[in-house]
């Protein structure tokens, strides 16, 4: 017999099978110590007996759904042919009997692609009170047909899915790669003449071997006699090509001999000349007929004739009063512009910026030093 606070356990909501008592929907007011009494006989002896037991109700809370922890309506890149594997991670309660499958458009992969895409068995993963439930997908050799297909993992009442899409361009590297072309590109036109200096400077020596071209000047300087920059031709220019670096200029009033015909000295002078400098005044147009001019520029502009420099002492804005050979070696290759100051010490630098666009045209330092140490002694004469 069951006691609940010394009064017999009855109503409808209780029932009795052999020795259990059976509570039927219980509530609150049924919590409490329930006490089973009764009489046993042992060798015609009876006997008392009891038992109890504490009833307390807990709360019934409703069990959470699962919860899908991958795929969550991703995507991910494949080539075409490509094996793809993904799982389905499931999270659910421990001892909780979910089904899982993976679908597309509800239907079953193995019965929609016959083999080549493979749904893997159910694997579970116990977890603090939880359990992970794990299955897997395998699309053995990935078609055109696949990519932005909806491959859903059914989890019970959850499903998420994943899509498949074309590997997206690595425009990061390209840009790197286009960079790392265009740098070095910007780095030789921005210091062109500081590298080729260098190199002339530096390596050239070593690795160039000397063969004379028969050239007794590294230049002929051809200027208007009549223009007030002759103290630049005949002061400065020899100071930084000569004295700094080592250059033999021709320079007519300076080097010709007295008594010798013009023509003849341009002539003969200038073939043994590898470069030719002309001094351009802004609004002297004088020179046109020149003889002197004339010879010079016609050995510039013959076929493999010697290359022109040419230096305006201050800006030229139009060219069209200068005659027509200038004007062509102009478009061909330009002009270094002078602004500096014959006055000023640092107007003489050889590492000034004009100089440098000066010793850039100019002939390797290395063949100039070579050519004169080749030239011959002349004999004393008596």
């Amino acid at each position: 017999m069951y006691y609940k606070e010394c009064e017999p356990v009855q109503g409808e909501q209780f029932e009795f099978f052999r020795n259990h008592l059976i509570m039927k929907d219980p509530k609150k007011d049924d919590e409490g110590k329930y006490v089973c009494k009764g009489i046993y006989t042992f060798r015609g002896n009876k006997y008392n007996f009891s038992n109890s037991i504490l009833v307390d109700l807990i709360e019934n809370l409703p069990r959470k759904r699962p919860e899908i922890l991958y795929p969550i309506n991703n995507t991910i890149e494949a080539d075409v042919g490509s094996n793809v594997f993904t799982e389905c991670n499931v999270s659910s309660f421990k001892d909780n009997m979910i089904s899982i499958s993976w679908r597309v458009n509800n239907t079953l992969v193995d019965n929609l692609f016959k083999g080549r895409i493979i749904e893997g068995n159910q694997t579970n993963i116990p977890k603090e009170g939880a359990e992970i439930f794990i299955v897997s997908l395998n699309i053995t050799e990935l078609k055109n047909e696949d990519y932005d297909q909806h491959f859903t993992c059914h989890a019970g009442e959850v499903a998420a899915y994943i899509k498949i899409q074309h590997p997206t361009k690595n425009h990061a590297a390209f840009v790197i790669l286009i960079l790392l072309l265009i740098i070095p590109v910007l780095i030789c036109v921005l210091f062109k003449i500081e590298i080729v200096l260098w190199y002339r400077k530096s390596c050239h020596p070593f690795f160039h071997k000397k063969v004379s071209d028969g050239k007794i000047y590294d230049a002929y300087v051809l200027y208007p006699k009549l223009s007030s920059q002759v103290d630049f031709v005949l002061k400065v220019l020899p100071d930084v090509l000569e004295k700094q670096c080592g250059y033999s200029l021709f320079i007519p009033g300076r080097d010709d001999l007295p008594g010798k015909a013009l023509v003849n000295v341009v002539d003969d002078t200038i073939v043994q000349c590898r470069r030719l400098i002309m001094i351009l005044v802004p609004g002297l147009s004088s020179l046109e007929e020149a003889p002197e001019q004339n010879i010079a520029v016609y050995h510039a502009l013959i076929p493999d004739g010697m290359k022109t420099i040419l230096i305006e002492m201050s800006k030229i804005k139009d060219y069209s009063h200068m005659p027509e050979s200038i004007r062509y070696i102009k478009q061909k290759q330009g002009a270094i512009r002078w602004k500096g100051d014959i006055m000023k010490k640092n107007s003489s630098s050889a590492n000034s910026s004009f100089w440098k666009k000066v010793r850039y045209r100019m002939p390797s330092e290395h063949q100039a030093s070579q050519e004169l140490a080749l030239m011959p002694v002349p004999s004393d004469v008596s």
